[in-house]
């Protein structure tokens, strides 16, 4: 809300919130959390004779970054969606849920619309270069995004101590198996 009151000084909070309520039930704005909004361009996908379309910004891998930016908090993709990222990044851009590790305070996990984050929570991680935290790009089809991920070690770690969120240890292990 404070951007758009600097980018728009000439209107007033009323104005601009009747706006972005217009915009929200035309589809055309994404409420992701309070306070923070993405604007959902269509993309064509297929062929001349299938002109469906996707909304990417409704992916939570499209948005995960700035989110967190918005609260202030470090994080990275964990568990059975970092997995996704490494093995098959172009599936995990069609998932609706993701998973990532923050730090304290503990989030509630979020739903919009058909997306969800599920948040885990670490103690401490303040350095995640050391931790073993890479960026790393993904390709949308409308721009580029890029995200904290889990290395393949640490991932393989945050399976066994979170292995409860996934299914139990013989998930994990099957798991770790197939991203050796």
């Amino acid at each position: 809300m404070q951007e758009l009151k600097e980018v728009f000084p000439h209107l007033k909070e009323k104005t601009i919130l009747n706006t972005l309520g217009t915009l929200k039930k035309q589809g055309k704005l994404l409420p992701l959390w309070n306070g923070i909004y993405s604007i959902v361009r269509f993309v064509d996908i297929g062929n001349a004779t299938d002109n469906r379309a996707i909304r990417e910004e409704g992916k939570p891998y499209f948005y995960i970054e700035t989110l967190m930016q918005h609260l202030k908090r470090e994080y990275y993709v964990a568990l059975l969606s970092a997995v996704e990222v490494h093995l098959s990044p172009k599936e995990a851009l069609q998932a609706n849920e993701i998973t990532v590790i923050t730090s304290l305070p503990p989030l509630r996990d979020s739903f919009r619309g058909q997306s969800k984050i599920r948040y885990l929570v670490k103690k401490d991680i303040k350095n995640l270069r050391e931790i073993g935290v890479k960026r790393k790009t993904l390709p949308f089809s409308i721009e580029e995004r890029t995200l904290r991920v889990a290395s393949l070690e640490l991932t393989a770690v945050d399976l066994l101590l979170y292995e409860k969120e996934i299914g139990g240890i013989q998930k994990a292990v099957e798991v770790i198996q197939r991203i050796k």
